[in-house]
């Protein structure tokens, strides 16, 4: 009898003391569940701002510091440099800096697959050098920097078309409708209505062609992004254009 007393309590204590810790241990697992799921939560979207912002200043930035090319490059033509020269020297400078970015932060960087030399030939030779002489050889001759510029930015006309016969990339009605749009505002800007006899058509021809070979950069571009980074695609693209340009 003395040992079923003495058991009984002993029975009855530990139960209810795990069914206490068992109802204590399954309300902090549902609240430490909730909080991380709130925390996790909180955290993807602050990096996704935080992603969103930066590629937005990304963007302007690139803008801001695309629009000062006219300037450096009439500096260079007023000092007796041609459109090829110019050209030629941006790539020179562009590949020794890009070759001590990739030392110092990845030399896998410099590695390619010769099958792939066509992907950094279109994007250099065809875009790159195609672009840059005739965006300089219109400077050159006169042009308005704001013409120049915006001119060249009719390469996403061009890319909408490409894009829809080589990517296969679908081509809706805001597209259309955006394109007509913009190339609206490039000729209003370049100066083809009420412009007079000031209009200069062959600057406006070159402007269309080096916005084409502006396109042709980007087609080339979207193909080697595929498998290499941009440090990688860039410094090969300049390589390969300087090389070129040299005779």
């Amino acid at each position: 009898m003395k040992i079923t007393l003495l058991n009984e309590p002993a029975s009855k204590k530990p139960s209810k003391t795990i069914e206490n810790t068992n109802l204590i241990k399954e309300f902090v697992d549902v609240d430490y569940d909730v909080m991380s799921e709130r925390i996790l939560y909180r955290l993807t979207v602050s990096r996704h701002v935080d992603r969103k912002l930066i590629y937005i200043l990304a963007i302007v930035l690139g803008a801001s510091l695309w629009g000062t090319i006219g300037v450096f490059s009439n500096e260079l033509e007023i000092r007796g440099l041609s459109a090829m020269q110019v050209t030629m020297v941006r790539c020179i400078v562009t590949v020794a800096i890009l070759f001590l970015a990739i030392l110092i932060i990845d030399r896998k960087g410099l590695r390619i697959d010769p099958k792939d030399i066509w992907m950094f030939l279109g994007s250099g030779v065809l875009g790159i050098v195609t672009f840059n002489v005739l965006y300089f050889e219109e400077v050159r001759i006169g042009c308005p920097l704001s013409m120049v510029a915006v001119l060249l930015y009719t390469a996403p006309l061009f890319v909408l078309v490409l894009s829809y016969f080589i990517f296969k990339e679908k081509m809706g009605k805001k597209k259309i409708v955006a394109a007509v749009i913009a190339f609206a505002g490039c000729a209003l800007t370049a100066g083809i209505l009420g412009s007079g006899g000031d209009f200069n058509f062959t600057g406006f021809l070159m402007g269309i062609g080096s916005g084409f070979g502006y396109a042709l950069y980007t087609i080339f571009s979207k193909f080697a992004l595929k498998k290499y980074n941009p440090l990688t695609l860039t410094f090969y693209t300049f390589l390969l254009a300087g090389l070129a340009l040299c005779r």
